[in-house]
């Protein structure tokens, strides 16, 4: 028997599954980005709403530190 038919089948559904999860984080952080600029926009580049920590982390990456 040949070992390379199971292999196949599990670089495919590998792949499959990590493009899943992958295309998932896509959305979540073009949801996040998306409503941090609307906040940041109706709010004159100050973040109103959200966690601090999370607004706190987009300074520092803005920053460049």
């Amino acid at each position: 028997m040949s070992i390379w038919g199971p292999v196949a089948v599990s670089v495919l559904l590998t792949y499959m599954i990590s493009s899943l999860f992958l295309g998932i984080f896509e959305n979540a952080v073009l949801a996040l980005m998306t409503c941090l600029s609307v906040d940041m926009d109706l709010n004159g580049e100050d973040a109103k709403w959200g966690p601090r920590t999370f607004h706190d982390k987009v300074a520092q990456m803005k920053s460049g530190a």
